[in-house]
């Protein structure tokens, strides 16, 4: 009988102590980490579409151009220089690339949101085309301020790209597509980095040293990526309440 009595009584929940708060939460992290298999199950099938599709590989091609000029124009200077200039060209170089992103960063995103960011794009690539061609005549001239100028221009228009391609994402496609596209994004950054970091020493030992030719391989690449380009479809601009600030620096000591 005294079997039968405790075999009836409800066993304790383990999740749950005396201290009501410790429940409350318990509660709380339960319900907000379980999974809604329909959301989940929408937002895996969601189809990106041929713009989005468009735009990923014409900034995978942008990304790995900037590695791979970069590397051409630390090589190049090597060669120019001598290896004992190795660490000056390597500072001077990252120094240079980074800059624009600092100095043109606020006025990149006035301009994405005050203009159709399809246009945006489609011109950033006609420039960086016109910039890969200015780096073949400063390879064939070996003109150490010829390259590190363009090097300068390379950043700058990297640094007007980006807005306008992280913004004109969520005009091409709905919200529950953001993630998977976000993802897709990233990963063919990466692949670009690595992509362009390893193949530019098989490049120059093909070049042997004539890095002018070399760099009709960047010239090519910023075609395609201009001609995949003019393919996105175009969206309204979103406007913006920003204002433009003539000293560039402002706008980067106002985010600090």
């Amino acid at each position: 009988m005294i079997h039968e009595i405790t075999d009836k009584q409800p066993r304790p929940n383990p999740t749950l102590t005396t201290n009501p708060l410790l429940n409350f939460c318990s509660r709380n992290i339960r319900n907000a980490t379980k999974i809604q298999p329909d959301s989940m199950g929408a937002s895996q099938n969601v189809r990106l579409g041929r713009d989005f599709h468009l735009l990923n590989i014409a900034q995978f091609l942008g990304a790995f151009n900037d590695n791979v000029f970069k590397l051409f124009l630390i090589y190049a200077l090597i060669g120019i220089k001598g290896e004992e200039a190795m660490s000056s060209i390597n500072h001077l170089a990252g120094a240079v690339f980074v800059l624009p992103f600092l100095l043109f960063a606020s006025s990149a995103g006035f301009l994405s949101g005050k203009l159709r960011k399809q246009t945006i794009i489609k011109q950033i690539k006609l420039v960086e085309l016109a910039i890969m061609s200015a780096g073949g005549l400063a390879f064939y001239f070996q003109s150490e301020w010829g390259l590190y100028t363009v090097l300068f221009l390379m950043a700058a228009q990297s640094a007007f790209f980006g807005p306008a391609k992280l913004g004109i994402i969520p005009e091409l496609l709905p919200s529950q597509a953001l993630s998977k596209a976000n993802g897709w994004q990233q990963a063919f950054v990466f692949m670009a980095i690595v992509l362009g970091t390893g193949l530019v020493p098989v490049f120059s030992r093909i070049a042997d040293g004539q890095f002018h030719w070399a760099s009709l391989f960047c010239i090519a690449i910023s075609f395609i990526g201009w001609l995949l380009a003019c393919g996105i479809r175009s969206t309204e601009p979103s406007g913006t309440s920003q204002s433009w600030h003539i000293n560039p620096l402002s706008g980067v000591y106002k985010t600090f």
